[in-house]
């Protein structure tokens, strides 16, 4: 996919998650997502932090939360998921980000993978187009910094079984394009949708 067309997918992606957060309870907001110690509402605010907050005000939530990364997207998800963070994610559905190391790709793959995040535990049926699971796994070759390290990907023979996406050596890890995304980013209920010799190397990386 050429950058535009990424761009132009990431936008509908969002559009996508800002009315399918339309149709949520409170309840179903309060939800614990797949992110460890955030509901559905963190997941969807940290989705809107990536239009709403610019990269130095990133940079100096980063610095109070003493250079801890982690810490200072928590603090963004939880002011930004208080209240309608669908309403954000909406007003910026066009914004372009490039970021440093992910370039365009970033929030491209974010929201495929934490549309997992939220979806999965709310037993909501959600699958990307092949096209941008495909692009997604292509940017992860070899690892991709925020997404999969390279060491739980080394080792791996990285097969899509819808698309023709193939990548790395060593033991065979087949499955859907999305199915494949999700586990190279760490999401372990993906795995059962895998097939091959790969599919105990991505689970020992992936054991608690």
């Amino acid at each position: 996919m050429t950058p535009e067309a990424i761009l132009s997918a990431t936008t509908a992606m969002r559009l996508e998650t800002a009315d399918w957060l339309d149709t949520l309870s409170d309840d179903q907001l309060d939800h614990p997502s797949l992110c460890a110690g955030w509901r559905v509402r963190e997941v969807a605010g940290h989705l809107a932090q990536a239009g709403a907050v610019s990269v130095p005000a990133m940079f100096v939530q980063v610095a109070r939360s003493g250079f801890n990364p982690h810490r200072a997207n928590t603090a963004f998800a939880r002011r930004f998921g208080a209240d309608r963070p669908q309403d954000l994610i909406r007003t910026h559905a066009e914004k372009k980000l490039d970021l440093p190391f992910v370039g365009v790709h970033g929030q491209f793959v974010d929201l495929q993978v934490h549309g997992a995040d939220m979806r999965v535990p709310l037993d909501a049926a959600w699958v990307p187009p092949v096209g941008y699971a495909a692009e997604a796994l292509r940017f992860l070759e070899g690892g991709a910094i925020g997404f999969a390290p390279r060491k739980r990907v080394a080792g791996l023979r990285v097969e899509a079984t819808d698309a023709d996406v193939a990548w790395g050596s060593g033991a065979a890890l087949r499955g859907t394009s999305y199915d494949l995304v999700l586990a190279l980013c760490g999401r372990r209920h993906a795995l059962s949708g895998l097939e091959g010799p790969g599919t105990d190397v991505i689970a020992a990386a992936l054991a608690p």
